[in-house]
């Protein structure tokens, strides 16, 4: 199912990855049977239009053929208009309803393609909601909205309940609130804490790959495995511009609940800790979670986060657990890197840093690099947290999201003054 919303300046690519998708069913390389339900709302293409007619489509690909049956479906003919607001979690809710309701699939993967939003995009507007991060922007009439990932959550919820896959082709989404949020209605996630990079999704390879019936987690590898080789190819190819090396991609089991809920637990404590510890390791602290961390290894892993700022929970757990000296916060974070590290939440990864260094979960040498100090090639990189928001908005992260909820870890903005 892709989910692929170009009203905006997206049109392009949204048109290049359902041609990615057609062109993937042409290349079978086993005999599993793939269908393709691709809602695609276009916008005037920059390039004059030739791509998309900046209409609504639903399409059904099989075997390479591509039906449109939008004048069929009325949430997407609309009384002729076809045009839907893809900013709507209605429009969400009656794709999925279509797709449970149409077909009988054994294994289903939501594709989510449009642009991402770090924190304080979201809570800074006027929806209320627990929603963690934002994503899908419609510029024809989405109103300034967005979706959430509580609205993915629900509209999962009302149709199939729980799905195999989803694959957030954003930025910034793949976040321990987003993850915590989505926990009970999606396996796996395929997303990045970081920016993403247009065109390295690579669905031609993977509904060929798909075709010859691999594991769900297997397939999530792959998406890792034709993204890093892409960026890979583009940083080392010396095209600076696209900031490849510093991208990152990463496969998550949400349905480890348990550790879900440790990870919840522990931030908690982490933030008690630092709280009752002195002023100056409150200092490292805030250092730690990204202030003048400008390193040669560690870049990579400190995310804008698009309006506020977001640090890898794993990284920002290992440098605390080996920098303090208060007895109390080095507990609390080797508790919460275990967590990341021994957890298998962080099923496959990976992440590159600004001198052509990356760690990468299939790599022979991974967990052997020096500046990742693992031996055993356990990953714990790959989820942020929020960690820097604007003073004005400090107060409001508690009622933000499920994960914020009945945890200190909100009352860092408010008393640390992380701005």
């Amino acid at each position: 199912m892709m989910y692929l919303d170009g009203d905006n300046n997206l049109n392009d690519v949204s048109y290049n990855n359902l041609m990615q998708a057609k062109n993937g069913l042409k290349i079978k390389n086993g005999n599993a049977s793939i269908t393709v339900l691709a809602l695609i709302d276009g916008n005037i293409s920059s390039k004059g239009g030739k791509t998309m007619d900046g209409k609504s489509h639903l399409y059904i690909l099989e075997a390479s053929v591509a039906t449109d049956y939008s004048r069929y479906i009325d949430w997407v003919y609309l009384n002729g208009s076809q045009e839907v607001n893809m900013a709507s979690g209605n429009t969400l809710y009656n794709f999925l309803y279509e797709a449970s309701s149409s077909f009988n699939a054994k294994n289903t993967i939501l594709i989510m393609h449009n642009h991402g939003s770090g924190p304080l995009n979201e809570i800074s507007t006027s929806i209320s909601q627990d929603s963690a991060r934002a994503l899908c922007y419609d510029d024809t009439n989405g109103n300034n909205g967005y979706l959430t990932s509580s609205d993915i959550a629900l509209a999962v919820n009302r149709t199939f309940g729980k799905i195999d896959m989803l694959v957030e082709d954003v930025c910034l989404e793949c976040s321990i609130e987003a993850i915590y949020g989505l926990k009970n209605n999606i396996h796996y996630l395929v997303a990045s804490p970081n920016s993403t990079l247009t065109n390295t999704y690579n669905y031609d390879r993977i509904i060929s790959y798909a075709s010859s019936g691999p594991l769900i987690e297997d397939i999530g590898k792959r998406f890792i495995d034709y993204n890093y080789e892409k960026c890979k190819y583009l940083s080392l190819n010396n095209n600076s511009s696209l900031y490849c090396k510093e991208l990152s991609l990463t496969l998550v089991d949400c349905s480890k609940t348990n550790i879900l809920e440790n990870i919840k637990m522990h931030t908690s404590q982490l933030y008690s800790a630092i709280s009752d510890s002195v002023a100056g390791t409150q200092q490292c602290f805030r250092y730690l979670l990204g202030e003048n961390l400008n390193t040669d290894d560690f870049r990579g892993f400190i995310f804008p986060a698009a309006c506020g700022r977001t640090a890898d929970l794993g990284l920002m757990a290992y440098l605390l657990a080996n920098k303090t000296t208060d007895g109390n916060v080095k507990t609390a974070a080797e508790n919460l890197y275990s967590d990341l590290k021994n957890g298998g939440l962080i099923v496959y990864a990976w992440a590159g840093d600004t001198s052509n260094k990356w760690y990468y979960s299939g790599a022979p040498d991974y967990g052997q690099k020096d500046f990742l100090k693992i031996s055993d090639g356990k990953c714990p990189w790959g989820i942020s947290i929020t960690s820097g928001m604007q003073v004005k908005y400090s107060g409001q992260y508690k009622g933000w999201s499920l994960f914020a909820k009945n945890n200190n870890w909100s009352y860092l903005f408010e008393n640390l003054g992380v701005n």
